[in-house]
């Protein structure tokens, strides 16, 4: 007797947790992190405070001192407050600067973007520190350090670089014409994975090669903490003209925006919600297959797009969406995030972005939760509509939508997002989060019923006067 009334104890105790997750989960909504822009001994700052204590990611946008050595901050002081987090030097930051002659990339840089380097005329060294996430590299993307004919001195720290596309070429010593200068040397930690693509580089080359010199230490002097002090010598007390001093929230992910401003938010983001100004109709990302090591996500062909990236990680509120890959395709598989193996019964997340041939966004996917095999939790296999995959109703009026999700025999779906619902135009028909249909104008259009893992349903609209 008294085994049975514990074994009802905790079964009540389950019940109120499941619940309150649900509940959480149905409560869910897309934070945008608050964006502080800065310009500060000569760096063009935009700093993405977090949690409004300060905790973010620091990004140096552009520089315009005079400073022949250059070491990127770690600590900002600015008008009464510290900022510090993750840094990151975004793309063409320092493209074409001719007075820069050493650059230092502290220990806590996650990335260099493309272009960040390039044509940097009188640089003759760089040394870039490791990275602040624990086991992972700084992620460089193409071109970082290309065409600059006098930096003929790298160094990289014991794990400064996550290659996630082996086609990428980070333009180490090389010119606009993607050979290789002469006398060109970067010091390495044997085996490091930039050692790996160092000598893959050379075997490509048919003409100069990199000197490869092999350190335990090799970019010892990234250490360093370089703190910018309050800017409080400027004649307006430090506030800057770009300064969003209203703490307003801004969103990058719409049609038309800079895919920069995009993938700057993106790598910062926590929150698992859908991005605002996210759709699911024009990409409709979606599992194609999962096994118990790999995921292999598709989606739709964008009009107008000639790439797509891809951004992931594990499910989780602190795993930090990441880089994956660049695709020109419309389909992708992964066995790996961040050199980890995938594996088996565990949720994944990730995000699509298209871009144009201008670098500006056709189209953000919805965040999708795709689950590996080898477990008790599963993907759903398809949505059902209970209701009917045809609706014709009067302007005006309203029509719900009944559906469920689908679980593969025997498996159960862990709810990272419930159903969702979406109108292909919502001058002709809008639907809400329940899957209430109502007539806006005449006229014909599609709804989507979409699963956390991007399968999804459609349903015809017909709207009468």
């Amino acid at each position: 007797m008294l085994m049975s009334n514990i074994k009802k104890i905790i079964a009540c105790l389950l019940a109120v947790m499941l619940c309150t997750t649900l509940v959480n989960y149905s409560t869910l909504k897309v934070m945008a992190m608050q964006e502080i822009k800065m310009n500060i001994d000569g760096f063009s700052i935009i700093f993405y405070d977090d949690d409004g204590q300060g905790h973010g990611s620091l990004w140096i946008m552009g520089y315009s001192g005079t400073d022949t050595e250059v070491t990127l901050p770690t600590i900002i002081n600015y008008n009464g407050k510290t900022y510090s987090g993750s840094g990151c030097v975004a793309a063409d930051a320092f493209k074409n600067n001719s007075t820069v002659k050493k650059i230092i990339v502290p220990d806590g840089y996650d990335c260099i973007q493309e272009n960040a380097f390039y044509g940097c005329s009188s640089l003759e060294e760089v040394i870039v520190g490791d990275s602040n996430i624990k086991d992972y590299g700084v992620y460089i993307d193409s071109n970082a350090f290309a065409n600059c004919p006098k930096l003929k001195t790298y160094r990289f720290g014991m794990n400064a670089v996550e290659i996630y596309d082996s086609n990428l070429d980070l333009g180490i010593g090389k010119d606009a014409n993607d050979m290789i200068y002469p006398g060109v040397t970067a010091y390495v930690k044997k085996g490091s994975e930039m050692d790996s693509y160092l000598q893959k580089k050379n075997n490509q080359s048919n003409g100069n090669k990199i000197t490869i010199v092999y350190q335990d230490n090799p970019a010892s002097a990234a250490k360093v903490e370089y703190t910018i002090p309050n800017n409080n010598k400027n004649k307006d007390s430090g506030k800057d003209s770009n300064d969003d001093t209203s703490g307003g929230k801004k969103t990058k992910f719409s049609p038309g925006q800079p895919y920069s401003d995009a993938d700057k938010a993106i790598t910062a983001y926590k929150s698992e919600a859908d991005l605002d100004g996210s759709v699911f109709n024009i990409l409709q990302l979606k599992v194609k297959k999962a096994t118990k090591k790999s995921i292999k996500i598709g989606w739709k062909k964008a009009n107008k797009a000639v790439k797509y990236v891809v951004y992931g990680n594990a499910c989780g509120k602190k795993n930090k969406y990441v880089k994956l890959a660049t695709v020109k395709g419309t389909s992708k598989q992964f066995k790996k995030i961040k050199k980890a193996k995938l594996k088996k019964a565990k949720y994944y997340k990730f995000i699509l972005v298209a871009i144009d041939k201008d670098n500006k966004i056709i189209s953000t996917s919805k965040t999708v939760h795709i689950a590996t095999k080898g477990g008790k939790v599963d993907s759903a296999k398809k949505v059902k509509v209970k209701s009917g995959t045809k609706v014709k109703i009067k302007v005006g009026k309203t029509s719900k939508i009944s559906a469920k999700e689908v679980a593969p025999a025997k498996k159960k779906i862990k709810v990272h997002r419930k159903l969702s619902f979406e109108s292909t135009n919502e001058k002709v028909a809008t639907v809400d989060k329940k899957g209430n249909i109502k007539g806006v104008a005449a006229g014909s259009c599609e709804v989507y019923v979409y699963s956390q893992c991007g399968i999804s349903a459609k349903i015809n609209v017909t709207i009468q006067k």
